[in-house]
C-alpha cells in the first residue's frame, strides 16, 4: 500500500507541477522562435530593396570602369603599334 501512495504522489506531482512547467517552457520557446523569425523577415524586407538598388548601381559602375580600362588598353596598344611603325620606317 505504501508503494501505491508513493506512486500516486509522483503522478500527482507530475500532473500539477511538471506538466505546466514543461508547457510554459515550450510556449516560451515557440514565442522566441516566432520573434526571431519575424525579426529576420523584417530585416530581409528592409534590406532587399535598398541592397538590390545599390547592387545594380555598383554593377553599372563596374561595367563602366571595365569599358574605360578596355578603351585605354586599346588606345595604348594602338599607340605602341604606331610607335613601332614609326621606328620601322626610319
Amino acid at each position: 500500500m505504501r508503494d501505491e501512495e508513493v506512486f500516486l504522489a509522483f503522478i500527482t506531482f507530475g500532473i500539477f507541477v511538471v506538466v505546466p512547467v514543461v508547457a510554459m517552457l515550450l510556449h516560451h520557446q515557440r514565442k522566441m522562435a516566432g520573434l526571431i523569425h519575424e525579426k529576420h523577415a523584417m530585416k530581409q524586407a528592409a534590406i532587399d530593396p535598398q541592397s538590390d538598388a545599390r547592387i545594380r548601381q555598383l554593377e553599372a559602375e563596374v561595367h563602366h570602369l571595365k569599358q574605360q580600362v578596355n578603351d585605354q588598353i586599346i588606345q595604348a596598344d594602338s599607340l605602341q603599334d604606331h610607335r613601332l611603325e614609326d621606328r620601322v620606317q626610319y
